[in-house]
């Protein structure tokens, strides 16, 4: 069960909206609604939910202090956004909400025939949508299959609900931030395109000179029903270390030889095979069956690397230790709490190691810490690693000017004692 804020004050749109999250099985998603920017801007530093609709035409909704909000701590602030408004153009939309984890943006006339769609797209990825709340979660394989139809507009909300849970886990470099989705979204829309509804680049050039768009073309080949049953596999295997994706169509293929093998000034040129190209770049071991139907590319994380500091902690400097470096001893008093910015860490206890941290864990010692007791284990660095040491005072102090921090905390803290019960 997640929590969805609906930042907005129109009541149609709210009970439109009530309506379609009551429609899921399981109450996947329960909303709660904001009819102001200072609701808001409380809810989402207090309530931390999982999704947030921001009904950007509204005119008691001031959308860039939402924004600025969001923006301000984004370690705290990882909601999945759904963007509500009127704008034909879209480029202006993703431009209000860069650095943002948004999801999908909808024109308000679209709402009422594709926000169930959305919905049901999300209950599916509900465990990718909110980071904090699935700490732990690279001590397993994420393994995900989907079988896409032939419609751009799950395309973005697939690609991006990918990507920002990719950010978010700290596994991507901050300024590669837009190319993983941008990969996806071409690659997927190649073989949607080209593929199952085989539109030639050339066909493609003549249709949008007329004045069209290439939603209009693949919607208009779907009059056909064959190629309107065919759909587009999307897979993704995450590890700690790598993610790996394969796409697949059901069309005839291509001469993926031909474009694979282009220059970097060839492809720009012609402004055909860019998914290709970009996918090149960015990604690694992109590989083409023989038919051409199906790719396989790889995108490396970085290790254990933290892309965020919390707010509250971004004045502390950070400390680096050297490999099996001591960090504190068993039976240490425990006046300091940990930020993990990077790296890995041995928990050995009475000689014994008996398990290992990083960054997905995110502080060291804060059991004894706030209990007061002496430290229960040796912590030594493996390999080169980075701490923000925080002592008792400054973390009170932090807390006090930041409360809503206090419940972030304890929800984590809740969320260890039951994982650690479980196992």
């Amino acid at each position: 069960m997640g929590s969805i804020a609906v930042i907005s004050s129109d009541d149609q749109l709210n009970n439109m909206i009530l309506d379609y999250c009551e429609s899921l099985e399981d109450d996947a998603f329960i909303p709660f609604f904001l009819s102001s920017t200072e609701k808001a801007r409380l809810s989402l530093d207090f309530d931390l939910p999982q999704i947030a609709i921001i009904n950007c035409i509204d005119k008691k909704i001031d959308t860039p202090r939402i924004l600025e909000t969001l923006r301000k701590d984004p370690w705290l602030h990882s909601c999945g956004i759904i963007a509500l408004h009127n704008e034909t153009d879209e480029s202006k939309i993703h431009d209000m909400f860069k650095d943002t984890n948004l999801i999908a943006s909808l024109q308000m006339d679209m709402v009422e025939s594709n926000f169930g769609r959305v919905l049901r797209i999300l209950q599916k990825h509900s465990q990718m949508i909110f980071h904090t709340e699935i700490q732990g979660l690279f001590s397993r394989q994420v393994s995900c299959n989907y079988e896409l139809s032939n419609d751009p507009f799950d395309v973005h909300i697939y690609a991006n609900i990918v990507e920002n849970f990719l950010f978010n886990m700290n596994l991507l470099e901050p300024n590669t931030r837009g190319s993983i989705s941008i990969i996806l979204i071409e690659l997927l829309m190649n073989a949607i395109e080209h593929g199952n509804c085989d539109i030639s680049f050339e066909e493609k050039s003549e249709w949008m000179k007329s004045g069209h768009n290439i939603f209009e073309l693949i919607m208009d080949r779907q009059q056909n029903l064959a190629i309107a049953k065919k759909r587009v596999s999307f897979s993704y295997t995450i590890n700690p270390d790598k993610s790996t994706f394969t796409i697949r169509d059901e069309g005839n293929g291509f001469d993926h030889e031909k474009y694979t093998q282009m220059s970097q000034v060839e492809n720009i040129r012609e402004r055909h095979g860019r998914g290709i190209l970009m996918a090149n770049f960015y990604a690694e071991k992109l590989h083409y069956n023989t038919a051409g139907n199906e790719c396989t590319f790889v995108i490396n994380h970085l290790e254990h690397e933290n892309n965020t500091v919390p707010i509250i902690f971004q004045e502390k400097e950070a400390t680096s230790y050297k490999d099996g470096e001591i960090i504190f001893s068993e039976g240490d008093s425990s006046d300091d709490l940990y930020y993990i910015v990077s790296g890995k860490f041995n928990i050995i206890s009475n000689g014994r190691q008996f398990t290992k941290l990083t960054s997905d864990d995110i502080f060291l010692g804060e059991m004894s810490f706030l209990l007061n007791h002496k430290r229960s284990a040796t912590v030594v660095s493996d390999g080169t690693t980075k701490l923000i040491k925080i002592s008792k005072r400054v973390f009170v102090n932090a807390i006090k000017q930041n409360p809503h921090y206090g419940i972030f905390l304890a929800r984590l803290l809740a969320q260890r004692l039951s994982r650690a019960s479980q196992s």
